[in-house]
Parts: C-alpha cells; structure tokens; sequence
C-alpha cells in the first residue's frame, strides 16, 4: 500500500503543476487566448530545469551576460514568458493564415525576438553580447543543453524560413 500511495501522491504532484502552470499561462495572456500544451509544457520544463540552464549559460556565457539574466525580476520574467507566448500565438495565426515567410507581417516575428531577447541587455553591449550568443548557438556548444522550447517543430521551420527570408 505505500508503494501506490507515493505514486498517486507524484501523480498528483504532476497534475498540479500542469494546473498550475495552465493558470500561469493564462495569468500572463489573460483570458480568451487560446493555450496550448506545448506552452504549459515548455513552461513546466523550463522551471524544472531552470537551474540546469544557468549553469549552461554560466560555462558558455559571460559572467555579464549571465549577471543580466539572473538579475531580471519576477515580473520581468513574467513579461517576456508573456510576450513569447503572444509572438508564438502569433507565429500559429501566421501559419493558419498560410501568410508567406516573405511578408512582412511575417518577418515581424523574428524582429521582436531579437528584441525581446535583447530587453535585459544595456544598449552599449547589444552587439557584443548578439556576437557571443551567435557563435555559441552556431556551435555544437549549444547542443550540450536543450533549452525548453515553446515552438512545435513545424513552428520553429516556419520562423526559420522566415529569419532566412529576412537576411536575404
């Protein structure tokens, strides 16, 4: 019997932070949106490896880079989980539209994650740290920890298609 009570107790466990994170999804986009389970799932995956990313970023990442992320508020974090997830429902009503990774609707996505991502970093150390994050996404460093990810695969081919189309 205390075998199946500690099982129900962890699956209970699990069903809270779905419910949980389902809330905190719709606290920051409020209600009306629609919420996927990719979104809760990257967000439960992302507090349960926050710790791991941090250590990520601190073997790959300068100590300044790290410093600004870590030093960002709750309600600064709340802010750009939030704006991802409008960027990501609005990326799902691109692709519904069947809207071309060449307009310019579309090409407003990659425009306001770089932006989003670049909110918490001094303007005078933008291209630096746009340098740094460059070279290591673009090496097999960034494979060495997978980062919790909002975007279906088909949605990340699409924002693809979209930055290529954008740098051409």
């Amino acid at each position: 019997m205390p075998t199946q009570k500690q099982m129900l107790l962890e699956k209970r466990s699990e069903i809270d932070r779905a419910v949980s994170a389902v809330e905190h999804v719709h606290s920051l986009l409020g209600e009306g949106t629609e919420v996927t389970w990719t979104m809760v799932s990257a967000l439960l995956q992302e507090m349960e490896h926050e710790e791991e990313r941090l250590e990520w970023m601190r073997e790959y990442l300068s100590e300044e880079v790290v410093t600004t992320y870590t030093a960002m508020t709750e309600q600064e974090r709340a802010h750009v989980n939030r704006e991802l997830l409008l960027i990501l429902s609005d990326v799902k009503q691109l692709m519904k539209d069947k809207v071309a990774p060449e307009s310019k609707r579309a090409q407003q996505i990659p425009i306001r994650l770089t932006e989003l991502m670049m909110q918490p970093v001094p303007k005078e150390e933008w291209e630096a740290y746009a340098d740094e994050l460059e070279r290591v996404l673009a090496s097999d460093e960034a494979d060495d920890f997978r980062f919790p990810s909002f975007w279906s695969p088909e949605e990340e081919r699409y924002v693809e298609k979209i930055t290529k189309a954008l740098e051409q």
